[in-house]
Formats: structure tokens, C-alpha cells, sequence
């Protein structure tokens, strides 16, 4: 006699680039979900880390590790998604498809091919963290809708509300990232003449440095942090910059408004679908558009409280049990 689906054991295995360490990450993340899933009786886990990921030497040794490694359902929890090829049932997670189109030629066919045509293809499931993320993929490799689950990101529980008096006179701003699509320049620009001071998570360059000179903006600095020691930015902040020009998910929106800090974000997706109503949008193109709204929300307490409150509200919708019950799902229909 055949045992119910809902009464098998499911034997699931991560794949992951890395272990996890104490700054957050895709392996981070993962290794929440993996540690809730573990007590779950109806499910047995287990979590693997490539023991390579740099150059093409490194891709065939993790793939080799894959293939020796691989469970009944294997699920590849991002950036190492050719994986996804060697690995029979497997759920491949995609957290957004980077620029293919800055590549070379034959660097752009290889990484289109290998990173995502060929993996989102030959996987039984796609998790993506967004709608943006999920129209990318269906514009990069053709999958069809219906092969794509949306499973929001959800946030770290030491994020926690951390009530702070705003400081009008000599605000700081956080800004999170420095690679070119977190819009660190153009906000800079837009900073000149507005007296605060600018703290960036990040390692800046000289020609960063340069341009916030140039400003003649009062900034710091600071990189490789523990997930402990970003919560502190967070609580040390009046409030957060997030103008970037492209994302997958846009995290530190939410991490922004379960502190209890506004935002000025970007109003194209996914970032002003996930600040819903709480947060000030600007166009991350127009340095005087990101400057109007730098100006609003020091200008005007009410609207800065609104979003506060909103923010906190807004947060709550993005719980690890949402993803915990999505993934389980997903592996019993496996």
C-alpha cells in the first residue's frame, strides 16, 4: 500500500556557494529557513556548502560535489544555479538575474546559458523572491508563469523596533550598498547643501570618496559587518537612503521600517510594491527628484511619522512561516 503524500518523510538537501557567517547573506537566509525546517517532523534537511566558487575550475568542482551529494529533492538556494542542471528534482531559488548585457559577447552567451537558461530549465520548481525577479526570468530563459513561485524575502528577527527621536537640525542618513546600482553618487549630488551627515555600509572607493568631497557632505564609512553590528547602523540612523536603480527584492526597506526608521526609496519595482505605502518614492534617475524627497522627509514631521507607523505595519507581512509554509508546499508537490 502507497503511503500518503502528506505522511512521507521528505529527505531535502541545500546547496549553497558558502557557509554562512555573521553579516547577512543569501547563506545567512538560507540557513534561517534550514534551522526551521529542522524541527519540522515530516521533513529531513540537510545543508551543503560548494567547496569552491571561483573560476571555471571552481564550476566543475562544484558540480562534481553536487552530483555526489545529491538528495532525493535538492533545492539550490542561489548564485550557484547551474546546479540546478546536474540535480534531478530539484527547486532552484533565483533572487534576480543580475545585467546580463554588461558582459562581453561571448562572456554575456555563456552566463545567459549556464547561469540561467539552462538552470531554469532543468529545474522542477523556480522560488524567485519578487514579481520583478519573476518577469526577469521569464524574459531571460522563457519558462513558462506557472513554473515560478514568488516567495518574498523576510526579515531577520533581531531586527527589532528601536524607537529614535528624528534630528532635524543634523539628520543621518544610511545608505546601504556601494556597487553602482545602490546610486551612491546621484544621492550625494542630491545631498549637496543639506546638512547632515551620510553613513554608508559599504568599502567606498577614492572616486567615491571623491565625489562625496566633492559634495562637501560630511560622511563615513564602514564594511564587513556582523548582522549585530548593521541592526546598530540601523538604530544609530534617523533615517535610510534605498534610491538604487535596480533590485532583486530591496531588503533593507523593510529593515528600515521594522526599526522604526523612514525611507526614501525608489518608486520603480520591486522596491515600491515591498515599501507599500510607507515610504517616500523617488525616480533614482533624477538627482533632483531624489533631493525633493530627502527635503520632504526632513521638512515635514507629520508625513515622516506616517511613515513610521505605516512602516511597522508594512513589515509585519514579511515573515520566515510564510516562507517555511510556501517552500513546504513546494517540496510535497515534489
Amino acid at each position: 500500500m502507497s503511503v500518503p503524500a502528506s505522511k512521507r518523510i521528505l529527505n531535502v538537501r541545500f546547496f549553497s556557494r558558502k557557509p554562512p557567517n555573521d553579516a547577512f547573506s543569501l547563506e545567512s537566509l538560507f540557513h534561517q529557513i534550514f534551522k526551521n525546517l529542522s524541527t519540522s517532523p515530516d521533513i529531513n534537511i540537510s545543508h551543503v556548502y560548494c567547496p569552491n566558487s571561483g573560476g571555471l575550475t571552481g564550476l566543475l568542482k562544484n558540480i562534481s560535489f553536487a552530483v555526489k551529494n545529491r538528495s532525493n529533492i535538492n533545492h539550490v538556494t542561489g548564485d550557484v544555479h547551474y546546479l540546478a542542471i546536474f540535480l534531478p528534482n530539484c527547486v532552484l531559488t533565483i533572487h534576480d538575474c543580475g545585467n546580463p548585457e554588461q558582459f562581453l559577447y561571448f562572456k554575456r552567451i555563456f552566463y545567459k546559458l549556464i547561469w540561467l537558461w539552462l538552470p531554469a530549465h532543468r529545474a522542477k520548481i523556480i522560488t524567485v523572491v519578487s514579481e520583478k525577479t519573476k518577469q526577469d526570468v521569464i524574459k531571460y530563459t522563457g519558462v513558462r508563469d506557472d513554473k515560478i513561485v514568488v516567495i518574498p524575502n523576510f526579515i531577520d528577527e533581531k531586527f527589532k523596533f528601536s524607537p529614535k527621536e528624528f534630528n532635524s537640525e543634523k539628520p543621518i542618513f544610511l545608505h546601504i550598498g556601494i556597487t553602482p546600482n545602490k546610486n551612491l553618487e546621484r544621492v550625494a549630488v542630491a545631498l549637496m547643501g543639506v546638512h547632515c551627515e551620510l553613513r554608508v555600509i559599504g568599502k567606498l572607493s577614492e572616486a567615491q570618496e571623491d565625489v562625496l568631497k566633492k559634495a562637501n557632505i560630511a560622511y563615513s564609512f564602514t564594511f564587513s559587518l556582523t548582522i549585530d553590528q548593521v541592526v546598530e547602523e540601523y538604530k544609530n540612523c534617523d533615517a535610510v537612503i534605498f534610491a538604487s536603480t535596480y533590485e532583486g527584492f530591496g531588503l533593507p526597506i523593510l529593515e528600515a521600517q521594522t526599526v522604526g526608521r523612514p525611507i526614501v526609496t525608489s518608486n520603480i519595482d520591486p522596491m515600491e510594491k515591498i515599501a507599500g505605502n510607507a515610504a517616500i518614492l523617488v525616480n533614482p534617475l533624477e538627482v533632483s527628484d531624489i533631493r525633493r524627497g530627502i527635503n520632504e522627509l526632513i521638512t515635514d514631521g507629520d508625513r515622516r511619522m506616517q511613515i513610521v507607523l505605516n512602516g511597522i505595519e508594512n513589515s509585519k507581512k514579511y515573515s520566515i512561516a510564510q516562507a517555511i509554509s510556501s517552500l513546504t508546499t513546494i517540496y510535497q508537490s515534489i
